[in-house]
């Protein structure tokens, strides 16, 4: 992850808790990063009941809204701008990026 913002000239998405390092968290400075916010209820219809995601067994909706929660002031503290996914197809998300706001302005 260390050398990948400065030798990647296109999208880079680390994994979910990439975010906790600080070390990781310094990596993208001054690079354009933007946040792609989906709800706990979004993630689990995009990736189902995938046995292959790391996280505990149960309830997928509750298992995904403890870290994503937990996860958030750090994604927002990296990013530039904050873009929703809910309900937008993955173009519709690539066109909402260029209008995104500031995470500063984005209500929890």
């Amino acid at each position: 992850m260390a050398r990948a913002p400065a030798g990647h000239d296109g999208v880079l998405a680390p994994g979910g808790g990439a975010v906790l390092d600080p070390r990781t968290r310094a990596l993208p400075s001054g690079l354009p990063v933007v946040f792609l916010d989906a709800d706990a209820g979004e993630a689990v219809r995009r990736t189902g009941r995938d046995p292959g995601r790391p996280l505990p067994a149960g309830d997928p909706h509750r298992r995904r809204r403890a870290p994503a929660a937990a996860r958030r002031p750090f994604r927002t503290e990296v990013a530039r701008a904050v873009a929703g996914t809910g309900g937008r197809t993955p173009e519709g998300v690539v066109e909402a990026v260029p209008a995104a706001p500031a995470p500063r302005e984005v209500k929890a």
